[in-house]
């Protein structure tokens, strides 16, 4: 009879009201789902709410979104004065969620579902959906609730109080942890399960960011990854992990379990003779009885306490110990070897249940190339295991693993004030191909700091990308980011050389992501000019230009509704745009300006610009500059080199907008 298998993937995972997790949607890819995002946006918040339910512990009032509670005290404080009931007050109450979507498949019919059987309460043939949801319910009784609170309630201000301490210390206990199997065709039909049926489905396992890894020469073996692949080598089913080396296995145990009878042997021989020979009194003799030296040896415990990796130096043939290694080889290493313990544990029932691998910033003492390596063959090494239905869910801050990952498979973690977003790159990707195609070969072939700064400047050039981050520190010390409580030059800022031509490519990219970003770009001044084959524009001085050439500033006027599709801008049109048209949502775009009696049409016409005595500017044409890329890069680098350089004013506007920007107070979350 042809066996059947069934293939059941998480497809969605949504959380609700808890920590930064007020309504929050997890699209789950079937293979790896990266999770990229700076610090605390909540990437690893869902991971730790996923290990309470898991291991059935209490929330705590830690767990309560922050933007909730002022909410809830003052609904506390209605229901004590009698103003809503207690069933109005439950209702209120914000309490966590987990719920969890499964799509199931089979090759032929059948009624065998494994686990997840317990969940499929429907009764349509047709669907193949599942939905699991996990609350952690308000549970106590009114008059419980009630004698929590017994305190004076005549000052509101003093009774929040008594209110906030109290539930700090005993929220948890207020709530019941409840699991539900819910009709996907009906969501007012569900069935109330146990937690077991819910650990039964999923098996969950966690590698854990790598924090405590220590640099220290001599190392408790215990703690050494080498010694968690030891165990499992000596654990009888360890051929459905490493089935290739199954013989090879098997012949180390066999020898092991000789050597032990063998040393047994040998052992109690010895120590009999010494006994009979060290015991002269104080024994009963008694023919019947006789004392005898009886042990246990178990040599594979002292080859899994006392083995460790080791390094070996070919060219002197010297052993180096453990210690010695990098933290990065260390990490690395435990995370295979936890990748096949992880396999090992569902060996048995795979068909039957879901198996859900997280791993926690794996990038922890790597360097960029053993970073790029993981990520790109982790998903081979869990298929070389035999074990492609295990689904990855991974959290980074390294933009070297996220360029190494295909769009369908990034979640950005957006954060907002008080709450978070699981964006799904997959999402702008149907809806934007053309344009994501570019942002996609731009963000692979460099990196994706993009993901993990509060605040992008899209640039045109080498030379910006050079000279800007003095220009920010000495707005600075010019005192012009004074108006922020942290100036700019120490926010998490990242500059992207993208180029003129280009940088429009990521406009709607920048308004998906909800990053503040700084686009500076050249007015890239042209005139007509009539020969024999018609007209063209070519590039000039500014004073005799017509328009600019520059596409991105073409894109931005269209947009703003100030030009039309079919229309040529005019400078001077442009020159006097207002400041709010250079601003649009989350965007914010800048151009060469007239200073005194000049305007540059480029970054590097402008710095002479406004630095006529430096570089002895007598007439406009004295601004002129090439457009050599070497010449850039070499200006640039010659700037830099001096102390007390003007900052072009376009520049100086731009990075003020981006400093006074806060990079939290934007998005649909915010309240």
């Amino acid at each position: 009879m042809k066996e059947v298998t069934i293939l059941m993937k998480l497809t969605k995972i949504e959380i609700k009201n808890f920590r930064l997790l007020t309504d929050v949607v997890l699209d789950v890819d079937n293979d790896m789902t990266l999770i990229v995002g700076k610090n605390n946006s909540g990437k690893t918040s869902f991971m730790n709410f996923l290990s309470i339910i898991n291991e059935n512990k209490s929330v705590t009032f830690n767990d309560y979104p922050i933007i909730y509670r002022k909410e809830l005290y003052n609904n506390i404080y209605s229901y004590l004065k009698s103003e809503i009931t207690f069933e109005e007050l439950k209702e209120l109450i914000k309490v966590p969620t987990m719920t969890f979507y499964i799509n199931y498949k089979e090759d032929i019919d059948s009624d065998n579902f494994g686990f997840l059987s317990n969940f499929i309460i429907d009764i349509d043939d047709n669907i193949t959906d599942a939905i699991i949801s996990v609350k952690y319910e308000f549970s106590i009784s009114e008059e419980k609730f009630k004698n929590k609170f017994e305190f004076d309630l005549n000052n509101k201000d003093e009774a929040i109080d008594k209110i906030k301490k109290i539930l700090h210390n005993i929220y948890g206990s207020f709530l019941k942890l409840v699991i539900y199997a819910i009709n996907p065709n009906d969501i007012d039909d569900y069935l109330v399960k146990d937690l077991k049926e819910f650990t039964n489905l999923f098996k969950i396992y966690k590698i854990s960011a790598e924090r405590t890894m220590g640099e220290a020469e001599i190392q408790d073996n215990k703690n050494s990854p080498f010694s968690s692949l030891l165990i499992k080598l000596f654990d009888n089913d360890i051929d459905s992990v490493f089935p290739d080396m199954k013989e090879q296995i098997k012949s180390l145990q066999e020898y092991v379990m000789n050597k032990n009878e063998e040393a047994e042997i040998k052992l109690n021989d010895s120590l009999n003779v010494i006994l009979k020979k060290a015991i002269k009194f104080g024994y009963p003799n008694e023919k019947n009885i006789e004392l005898k030296a009886s042990s246990n040896v178990q040599l594979e415990n002292q080859i899994k306490k006392n083995t460790d990796l080791s390094y070996l130096d070919n060219e002197l043939d010297e052993i180096l110990p453990n210690g010695y290694n990098g933290l990065g080889y260390k990490n690395l290493l435990k995370i295979e070897f936890e990748l096949a313990a992880f396999a090992r544990d569902i060996n048995n029932n795979s068909n039957s249940v879901i198996p859900i691998l997280f791993i926690e910033e794996p990038e922890s003492h790597m360097h960029p190339q053993i970073q790029q390596k993981f990520i790109r063959y982790v998903n081979e090494y869990i298929n070389d295991l035999n074990y492609d239905k295990i689904q990855v869910i991974i959290t980074t801050h390294s933009s070297h693993i996220s360029s190494e990952v295909s769009f369908d498979k990034i979640r950005y973690a957006r954060r907002n004030k008080c709450s978070v977003k699981y964006k799904n790159i997959d999402d702008f990707y149907k809806k934007n191909s053309k344009n994501c195609d570019f942002i996609k070969k731009y963000l692979t072939l460099t990196k994706c700091d993009m993901f993990f700064a509060d605040k992008i400047i899209l640039v045109e050039g080498a030379s910006e990308r050079i000279l800007l981050p003095d220009m920010i520190n000495k707005c600075e010390r010019k005192r012009l980011f004074a108006k922020s409580n942290i100036p700019l030059v120490y926010q998490y800022y990242t500059i992207l050389e993208i180029g003129g031509a280009y940088a429009h490519k990521f406009f709607d990219f920048i308004d998906f992501l909800e990053i503040p970003t700084l686009i500076i770009t050249d007015l890239d001044s042209v005139k007509a000019v009539v020969s024999e084959k018609g007209k063209k524009y070519q590039k000039c001085l500014v004073s005799e230009g017509e328009t600019t050439s520059n596409a991105s500033i073409k894109y931005w006027m269209k947009e703003k509704g100030i030009m039309s599709k079919k229309e040529i801008i005019s400078l001077e049109k442009l020159l006097n745009i207002k400041d709010e048209i250079k601003t649009n949502n989350f965007r914010h775009i800048e151009f060469q300006s007239k200073e005194d009696k000049y305007c540059g049409r480029s970054f590097e016409e402008a710095i002479k610009n406004a630095n006529t005595k430096y570089f002895n500017i007598k007439k406009e044409s004295d601004i002129k500059f090439e457009d050599d890329e070497k010449k850039k890069t070499d200006f640039a680098l010659g700037l830099l080199m001096q102390e007390n350089y003007n900052v072009p004013k376009y520049i100086e506007n731009g990075l003020a907008w981006l400093n006074n920007i806060d990079a939290y107070s934007t998005g649909e979350n915010d309240e």
